[in-house]
């Protein structure tokens, strides 16, 4: 509890990359667990558990919208 009460309360550290990926840009890979580990560790997620997609299922996805792939 008390880790959750510090995360919720303290200034996030400071930004250090300035840009953002790419749409199509592949940040990190792996398997399920490194990916997990990666977000993780770099404070990217609320702990859930992150389900990396495949362009396989983006593209899948995409099917059903009528907006640009980018």
């Amino acid at each position: 509890m008390d880790r959750v009460i510090e995360n919720l309360t303290r200034a996030p550290k400071k930004a250090t990359q300035t840009s953002e990926p790419g749409a199509r840009e592949i940040v990190v890979t792996g398997s399920f667990e490194a990916v997990n580990r990666y977000f993780y560790e770099h404070e990217y997620g609320d702990g859930l558990p992150i389900v990396p997609p495949t362009q396989e299922k983006v593209a899948d996805f995409l099917r059903y919208t009528d907006r640009s792939a980018d």
